[in-house]
């Protein structure tokens, strides 16, 4: 079979639109388009149209996974009721078999083989800018890749990259969000997954996902149990730019099962806040008196195993532009943030 040529099909799809304007009043029997060239050309607007507010490739719509929630619906039941309200909690949100299955997508990720032009240092030569940093993203996209800070492993799965659309399976798991609600409405379905290996002790420190991403937040977790930390993040004051708390009580904690569970956190939760997991524990015991979200009378001891997660959010490329320029993000922040989303620096 022959390979299909695109630009030949966007060619035939612009003359039958020409076609069909300048016959708009004429009778269906004149149309001398072929059901052929039709079928060919919805086959090419599937796979070229784009959101007018991303600019990326729409995504194909496809069935959900089933999940376990009542009605496939999450509403306010799976809220925390805690000192904030923007978060949202289910234990086994996937069944076993849809478990399984990203177990063993999980296993067929390519390992990102380091070459002596990715390296900074007198081995090869790194360029700079926005093109060089989507330049790599790219390179990365798809692979296991381990931080140079941290040691351990993420895969990025971008995409708005062009020609990158996500794998099968993530794009089944964002539209089984969208459809439960976790996102808002189609126009925010995810569009950019990073998973994050964890070894029974490691962690991630304090960030927040940052102003890339529309305001909300999906993770799912496979493997161990752990802690999820959500505090007030830090901000420059406007008037002598000093980091200061935003005020609250204490920090809520979340117990994250790594039972398939699902934990959702947007607006408030998202923008004003960092969350994070702690390192170098193996052991943890939940916060007494309400601390834990999902674990009231707290005292639980949780005990650690290997762990990955999948975490979805929408990347917006306008909010994408402001990262650079957002004078309000706190410094460490930024720097954890460049290697959660991706940007070359913090891989290797």
């Amino acid at each position: 079979m022959n390979a299909i040529d695109f630009k030949q099909l966007r060619r035939q799809e612009r003359k039958q639109a020409q076609y069909r304007s300048s016959h708009l009043h004429r009778d269906d029997n004149t149309n001398n388009t072929s059901v052929d060239d039709t079928n060919n050309a919805e086959t090419h607007r599937n796979l070229d149209s784009k959101k007018t507010s991303g600019e990326f490739p729409a995504m194909t719509a496809i069935d959900p996974f089933p999940s376990l929630l009542p009605q496939n619906t999450l509403t306010e039941e799976h809220r925390i009721h805690a000192s904030l309200d923007s978060i949202y909690y289910v234990r086994q949100f996937l069944n076993d078999e849809t478990c399984a299955e990203i177990w063993n997508w999980l296993r067929s990720i390519p390992e990102y083989e380091c070459t002596g032009s990715d390296k900074n240092g007198s081995g090869g030569k790194v360029s700079s800018g926005k093109e060089s940093e989507r330049d790599e993203s790219r390179r990365h996209n798809g692979r296991w890749t381990r931080l140079r800070h941290a040691r351990r492993k993420v895969a990025l799965f971008d995409g708005t990259l062009p020609n990158h659309p996500l794998p099968p399976i993530l794009l089944r798991l964002s539209q089984t969000l969208t459809a439960n609600g976790a996102f808002s409405s189609p126009h925010s379905t995810p569009n950019h997954v990073l998973i994050n290996e964890y070894q029974p002790e490691e962690g991630i420190m304090a960030h927040t996902d940052g102003p890339a991403y529309e305001s909300c937040t999906a993770t799912i977790s496979l493997g161990g149990d752990v802690i999820f930390k959500i505090s007030p993040r830090r901000r420059s004051s406007s008037s002598n730019g000093d980091s200061e708390k935003m005020q609250c009580a204490r920090p809520l904690e979340v117990v994250l099962h790594g039972s398939g569970s699902l934990v959702v956190f947007r607006n408030e939760a998202y923008l004003d806040h960092c969350h994070e997991i702690a390192e170098n524990v193996l052991e943890e015991t939940t916060g007494l008196n309400g601390v834990c979200g999902n674990d009231p009378s707290g005292g639980t001891a949780v005990k650690r195993g290997y762990r990955v997660s999948l975490t979805f959010r929408c990347r917006n490329e306008a909010l994408a532009e402001k990262c650079l320029t957002d004078v309000h993000i706190d410094p460490q922040e930024w720097v954890c943030a460049q290697s959660l989303l991706g940007i070359h620096s913090s891989m290797g």
